[in-house]
């Protein structure tokens, strides 16, 4: 199972510096060794076979097994080394940790044994040209492991698959990260990802004897950073189930716990015996740590660089529905989708329009008066139309046998009457909140601004008298007091 977060676009202002350092060096370090690396294995295999210590060995394993039964069942015929079972047993025998441990140690063929002379200078000749292999001297060996090779080995790979399949997650992955919290803090958690996911490695198979190579285990620790750091962000994911593929949108924190599964099922039941998945899972777990201490602790925040979901387009299917109703005769159908486009967006010109003209045939229902209400206030509050806001005013008026509209939005009606030239009418609403709505949140302010209006239109008269209304009505006000220092001024 192949699980891969998509990333947003690059450009050049915005490059992931450390993450290209990164995969050049890799690439660098990688093709400048390869050769060599070969050529030192090459030598020591031909050397294995030269001097008869892979037909030693082999019979050694034999009566190490004892009995043959389980897997060591192959082990049985395996006497001619150009036999397939021969073949088979020599697999198994460098496959078997615990084999290989003691053999090492001298205790499978031990001093005082008739072919133990021999063996052990042919094994030492052996193990001083694998040696000489870059992933020997630079690799983690668990049994022995060094300071530096708890970094070194990240840089290091053993085919040029590893190698490609590596770098195409961390560009995937290191890219976002980067980018999204820093190069000096990815650069930091790159490295100490890598080192716990070595640690965890060291801590499970601490007696085995062959280097741990690959930068997967790092990566895996950028994959549970990137999981907690972008968290409830939906990001876009590849995922491929072998014989299927696609792209879905998911919560980022989602990711850790698949991958965390996904490498322990692998580890409990892949075939691949080679691949580290305990590295892998020690990197996801302190990477998933890291970026909670980053966040939580540090209080460090996280740009956005990934790419969004599209908005899903929910008001053109409930538009569509509603004008299907209608050409059905479905009055009821499109009065809920026209009112489902309302929720999603209130200042649907459109669905408040449609919603109106339904409700206006039957001005003697009590639904007509609530209708009204709510399309006027998502004309002047959402929809940004004033006009049809009035229209539609001086038509519930003229059909409506009584006006029913609360205060507030009478105080709404006031301040597009004024900006629409029907300044009588805005000064009618005013005056009646002031007698009916006096504890109204804005009416002394409305008020003012109508009384400015009307200075600016040379109405001093009707200024002075607007603001004599809010000294009256509102004597406490802060807006009372502004009154009183606009007229000492104005005298």
């Amino acid at each position: 199972m192949l699980i891969v977060p998509l990333t947003g676009k690059l450009h050049l202002k915005n490059l992931p510096v450390i993450t290209l350092a990164l995969i050049l060096l890799n690439c660098a370090i990688f093709f400048s060794t390869n050769d060599a690396e070969n050529e030192a294995f090459s030598q020591a295999m031909d050397y294995y076979e030269e001097s008869g210590l892979y037909i030693t060995e082999v019979a050694a394993y034999r009566d190490y097994l004892g009995a043959f039964d389980g897997a060591g069942a192959v082990c049985e015929d395996a006497v001619d080394p150009e036999t397939r079972a021969f073949s088979e047993c020599y697999r198994l025998m460098v496959a078997d940790e615990g084999f290989q441990r003691e053999l090492k140690a001298d205790r499978v063929l031990s001093p005082g044994m008739d072919a133990y002379t021999q063996w052990r200078l042919d094994r030492d000749i052996f193990e001083s040209d694998l040696n000489k292999m870059m992933s020997r001297r630079w690799g983690l060996i668990p049994a022995r492991p060094k300071a530096v090779s708890f970094l070194s080995y990240m840089f290091l790979h053993g085919s040029l698959s590893h190698l490609v399949g590596n770098m195409i997650f961390l560009w995937l992955v290191g890219c976002a990260l980067e980018l999204g919290i820093g190069r000096l803090a990815y650069g930091i958690g790159y490295g100490l990802t890598g080192i716990c996911a070595a640690l965890l490695y060291i801590g499970v198979y601490s007696t085995s004897g062959s280097p741990l190579v690959g930068a997967s285990g790092a990566i895996a620790g950028l994959m549970g950073a990137f999981s907690l750091l972008f968290g409830r962000r939906k990001i876009r994911v590849f995922y491929s189930l072998g014989f299927y593929f696609n792209t879905v949108w998911v919560h980022a924190w989602l990711l850790l716990p698949v991958w965390v599964a996904s490498e322990v099922a692998q580890l409990v039941w892949g075939e691949a015996a080679h691949v580290a998945y305990m590295a892998h899972i020690g990197g996801l777990l302190s990477g998933g740590l890291g970026a909670l201490f980053l966040t939580r602790v540090l209080g460090q925040g996280v740009r956005e660089v990934l790419q969004t979901p599209p908005e899903e387009d929910r008001i053109t299917p409930l538009m569509d529905e509603a004008l299907e109703c209608m050409t059905r005769l479905d009055v009821g159908g499109a009065k809920k989708a026209w009112e489902a486009v309302l929720r999603e967006e209130p200042g649907h010109a459109s669905a408040l329009k449609q919603l109106y003209a339904l409700a206006r045939n039957t001005p003697q229902d009590p639904a007509y008066h609530q209708v009204t209400v709510q399309v006027l206030t998502g004309l002047i509050h959402h929809g940004g139309d004033p006009e049809t806001a009035l229209t539609t005013y001086d038509d519930y008026v003229s059909r409506a046998q009584q006006v029913k509209l609360p205060p507030s939005l009478y105080l709404d009606l006031a301040g597009v009457f004024r900006t629409r030239g029907r300044e009588s009418e805005s000064e009618r609403f005013l005056l009646m909140l002031t007698q009916k709505a006096p504890h109204l949140k804005g009416l002394p302010d409305a008020l003012i601004r109508h009384a400015s209006h009307c200075r600016r239109k040379g109405r001093e008269a009707d200024w002075r008298r607007i603001l004599g209304v809010v000294q009256a009505s509102f004597p406490d006000s802060p807006e009372a007091d502004l009154v009183q220092r606009t007229l000492r001024d104005a005298r």
